[in-house]
């Protein structure tokens, strides 16, 4: 091994041991409780991979959701096993998969010193690895990991030749994509649109043949669970496209880079909230910085378009940068966050990248670079050690607390208090909100009880009350303001029944016993 390769080598290797040293300041968050429930819920009613799952949320419906790895996971573990790892698993899917791309790499002819930078880039870039601001990607258990993994082994598989025949390419390739489309809904809309992409860019079928092939296996086997999940996205995009059309949605405003910079405040301070807070709520940034290299990449395509074409992964990569840039156009970030698309096509993008650094010796790039991602994850642990739990204890006594209760109707202000999820998971207690509901249908939507989310309308909580059960009331008091219900009192017939920490108030309705829904078995 030469020198520089010595060095990469442990960079990869300080670098799996830093991303696994910052999960000791993790807590298991909001969407890993879902992943878990979902997990719990599809071994107790022992269903297939697509559900339909039921729920203990009042008035909603079967849930019917691609779940393959809360379905192969819980079968693997159990519940209490999966609940246990959940933090470190992904990491774990992670780190293991890297070693496969390294071993694939290898048998495909890549250069040791350009599998080793690539490998490197991967595991140091901050939108991968920071846990400040990758979101669950890596600190807890949800189907995102895997479903990027897949997709970059799916397109691995097709562009590069490791002696396989073109048969056994599309077998191999046919059950990532099924396992991609029976897991992850955003997995479905990036392995669909990159895969149609390079077919256009090729003008070849081989990029949609295993997903053409996986489709009609579901078809044929899970038929009318498919079908209902993919009716149930279909109308999900359209539901949140219409509220991105009137600029309501959370994405609306992702492609706007007005008011990141403060005239009030230091230059640190800007910084510091630019690059750990806003860039991570904005697409073209989050593309640009939080993937630190996206920009020298697409500089150095435009530099030798020749020679990128010739690179193995050009084609995915062009598809996915193109959808990135256009998802970054209003119209059309309800698609989903844009550097996600990127995330799909990782190791392929950061293996284009080595390429060219490697060609033309670009090797001061290649420090700038790995010295920004050091200093951010560096930084990035700083935070996390300094951040209080309050919040994570504060829900522990919270579902606690309510595990010592008899099941009740449950109704939490903001949702998040005593978060939802854990609340479902940890105790028999039915929850009265949308999630989990179809948004259009369900009789919040219908009555106008969610104002805001995730808000419900507290001066509507007797008729909450007599139409639907709820009987008790999980608030924290600093959320009234922000909701619009500064110096709101429950009516006289709710009772305070504990007050957790400084501002969390569980209330209980001591009126006449209210009707409770059936929960599901």
């Amino acid at each position: 091994m030469t020198l520089l390769e010595i060095i990469f080598l442990f960079g990869i290797l300080m670098m799996l041991i830093g991303r696994f040293y910052q999960l000791r300041y993790t807590t298991t968050d909001f969407d890993t409780f879902g992943h878990l429930y979902f997990s719990k819920r599809l071994k107790a009613e022992r269903l297939g991979p697509f559900g339909p799952i039921t729920s203990n949320v009042v008035a909603s419906k079967a849930i019917p959701n691609p779940f393959f790895i809360n379905w192969f996971f819980v079968h693997l573990f159990g519940i209490d096993l999966l609940t246990k790892i959940n933090r470190s698993l992904n990491t774990l899917i992670d780190t293991f998969f890297s070693g496969v791309f390294f071993v694939i790499l290898h048998l495909a002819g890549f250069r040791l010193q350009t599998i080793l930078l690539a490998l490197l880039i991967y595991l140091s870039t901050p939108l991968w690895t920071t846990l400040v601001i990758s979101g669950p990607r890596l600190r807890s258990f949800t189907p995102r990991l895997l479903s990027e993994v897949l997709v970059m082994l799916y397109f691995t598989f097709i562009y590069v030749d490791i002696g396989l025949s073109e048969w056994q390419i599309i077998a191999i390739t046919s059950a990532m994509s099924f396992a991609v489309l029976s897991s992850s809904k955003f997995g479905v809309q990036s392995i669909l649109f990159t895969g149609l992409l390079c077919a256009l860019i090729d003008l070849s079928l081989l990029p949609i043949i295993p997903l053409a092939l996986s489709v009609l296996c579901l078809i044929l086997f899970f038929r009318v669970p498919f079908l209902s999940s993919v009716k149930h996205h279909f109308n999900h995009l359209k539901w949140y496209a219409n509220l991105n059309r009137k600029g309501l949605s959370y994405a609306a405003n992702r492609s706007n880079l007005k008011g990141l910079w403060s005239k009030n405040r230091s230059m640190a301070s800007n910084l510091q909230d630019l690059l750990m807070t806003k860039a991570k709520d904005k697409g073209p940034l989050a593309g640009s910085i939080l993937i630190s290299f996206t920009l020298p990449l697409i500089v150095l395509i435009f530099w030798d378009f020749q020679f990128f074409r010739s690179f193995e992964f050009s084609t995915p990569i062009m598809a996915v940068l193109l959808l990135f840039i256009v998802i970054n156009i209003k119209f059309f970030t309800f698609l989903g966050e844009s550097e996600r698309y990127l995330s799909h096509v990782a190791i392929l993008l950061t293996c284009g990248f080595s390429s060219i650094i490697q060609k033309y010796e670009l090797i001061w790039v290649v420090a700038f670079l790995l010295i920004f991602n050091s200093l951010y994850f560096f930084n990035s642990i700083r935070i996390l050690s300094k951040k209080v739990s309050a919040g994570k204890q504060t829900n522990d006594k919270i579902t606690a607390f309510l595990g010592t209760l008899q099941p009740k109707v449950v109704l939490c202000f903001p949702y998040h208090v005593g978060s939802y999820f854990q609340i479902l998971l940890e105790t028999d207690h039915q929850l009265f909100g949308s999630i989990l509901t179809d948004n259009e249908e369900h009789p919040i939507t219908k009555k106008g009880l969610e104002p805001s989310y995730p808000y419900l309308d507290l001066d509507r909580l007797d008729e909450m009350s007599n139409d639907f059960g709820v009987n008790l009331l999980v608030l924290r008091k600093s959320a009234l303001a922000t909701a619009g219900f500064e110096g709101w009192n429950p009516p006289s017939e709710w009772q305070v029944i504990k007050t957790i920490g400084k501002g969390v108030m569980i209330y209980e309705r001591n009126k006449d016993e209210t009707d409770t829904f059936e929960k599901p078995g």
